[in-house]
């Protein structure tokens, strides 16, 4: 999955570090939830500062702002009928992304 990163104004963030979760979602419908989402099945990656493994990996690529996230495996969704969503947050020492539920592109 590649994505890029912008601030407020729209200039892009680079060097974003390693503090991040990245949670794949697979939401299969319209089913009623207390939650501020509707019921799902999920993965999460994560790496932070004080981790020594971290599940998945985020590099940024030769464009300014823009980043690649691998995930080590998604085989948990691969059975579950549904829509696969995303949801990326990445902390720095200045910053943190707002986690917005993103739609994943077909390759």
């Amino acid at each position: 999955m590649t994505f890029s990163l912008t601030t407020n104004d729209g200039a892009p963030v680079t060097d974003a570090g390693s503090n991040y979760t990245v949670m794949y979602l697979n939401i299969p419908g319209a089913q009623v939830s207390a939650f501020s989402i509707p019921w799902h099945k999920g993965v999460r990656f994560a790496c932070s500062d004080s981790t020594d493994t971290c599940s998945g990996t985020l590099s940024a690529t030769d464009t300014a702002g823009k980043y690649q996230f691998t995930p080590g495996s998604l085989e948990q969704l691969g059975t579950v009928a549904g829509q696969l969503k995303l949801a990326i947050n990445i902390s720095g020492a200045l910053a943190e992304t707002k986690t917005d539920l993103l739609d994943i592109p077909s390759s």
